[in-house]
């Protein structure tokens, strides 16, 4: 029984490992130039690097960090197969919320609190993912 918890523990430290890359990587992209659109290359990578950190996110129980991404990859995805755009300051809201919830060290426990921080996220995504496309 002990060899199991042990390899849990581990597999736990690597996916966090892995999750905290993946969130590195995400908003080093994201901070990147923003007065033009990314290329299409970027936009893949910046949508998996996002389903990442939503996957991982939701296997150590991260779970304002899994909603947060999950949001940002559905307009991500948007971008990436329907052409839709985002303003400088709309990545920065999704950016910012990244942050804020990599700091969440509450596990496992109820959105509550956040759903104020949750609402204006699903808001701004519906926004986003209804605004006209335009070339």
């Amino acid at each position: 029984m002990q060899a199991v918890k042990t390899v849990l523990k581990d597999t736990g430290i690597t996916i966090e490992k892995r999750l905290d890359e993946a969130l590195d990587e995400l908003l080093a992209r994201m901070a990147g130039p923003s007065q033009q659109q990314p290329s299409a290359e970027i936009l893949v990578r910046l949508l998996t690097c996002s389903n990442d950190v939503r996957d991982m996110a939701g296997l150590v129980d991260r779970h304002l960090l899994t909603e947060t991404a999950t949001f940002l990859s559905d307009v991500l995805d948007a971008m990436v197969f329907e052409g839709r755009r985002i303003d400088a300051s709309e990545a920065l809201v999704f950016a910012t919320a990244l942050r804020f919830a990599r700091l969440d060290a509450q596990r496992g426990i109820t959105l509550a609190p956040y759903s104020e921080l949750l609402g204006q996220l699903k808001d701004l995504t519906n926004h986003l993912l209804s605004r006209p496309i335009t070339a």
